[in-house]
This record gives C-alpha cells, structure tokens and sequence, in this order.
C-alpha cells in the first residue's frame, strides 16, 4: 500500500514562512518538522509549487537586511566589512585571487588543484 501523499497544512505553511523571515535554514526548518532536508525538499517540489516562490521572497528580507548592515559597515571604516563588500559586488577588480608565474623545464607537468578537482598542465613548447 502507497504512502499517503504528505501535504503541509496552513498552520504549517505559515510557521514555514516565519522561520524562513527569521533567516533559519533549510535544513534548520526541516528538522523543525522532524524530517530529513531530502524529505522536506521533496514534499516542497511535489507538493507546494506556489510555496517555493514564496519562499524565496521571504528569504529576500533577512538577506537585504544583512546587505543593508554590511554595506553600513563598509561606510563606517569596517575593513572586513569593506573587503567582503567589494569582492562579491566587483569581484572583477577585487577578487581574491593570487596569480603566480612559474618557469618550468621543459616536459614537467604540473597539477593544479582547485575545489577538490585536479587538472594536470603540461607546458608544452618551453
């Protein structure tokens, strides 16, 4: 016999967008329902289309609050305020990224790793 389809109820819904208001987590949010993080996505996906769009509204205003805050923080001097500030608004000019030429011999291959990838380079014609 087939599970019967989970639905959230109104009461629900509504404790589901305050949380969200709060700036609780998905999987914070959840664990409130005493499920896994798959098991709440799945029932959102299957279940409350409408709900995911309203849900990423709700989650717009802690994140524009904590903007606002940050972006404050930039103008009164706070330095990593303004470091982080500018390397996620103009990451073309402040991103933190350290550029390192190196002259190999020829025929040494070098292996670049970056976020959990490995990419070898062979320096081909040097």
């Amino acid at each position: 016999m087939a599970k019967p389809k989970r639905i959230f109820t109104d009461a629900e819904v509504e404790k589901i967008l305050q949380l969200y208001q709060e700036g609780k987590t998905d999987k914070e949010i959840a664990s409130s329902f005493g499920m896994p993080l798959t098991t709440y996505r799945s029932i959102l996906e299957k279940n409350h289309q409408e709900l995911i769009v309203t849900i990423k509204k709700s989650k717009q205003r802690p994140n524009s609050a904590v903007e606002k805050s940050l972006y404050e923080q930039a103008l009164k001097g706070n330095i990593p305020a303004c470091i982080f500030w500018l390397c996620n608004r103009d990451p073309e000019h402040w991103k933190n990224v350290q550029k390192v030429d190196v002259e190999l011999p020829q025929g040494i291959d070098i292996i670049v790793k970056s976020a959990g990838k490995n990419k070898v380079e062979t320096q081909a014609g040097k």
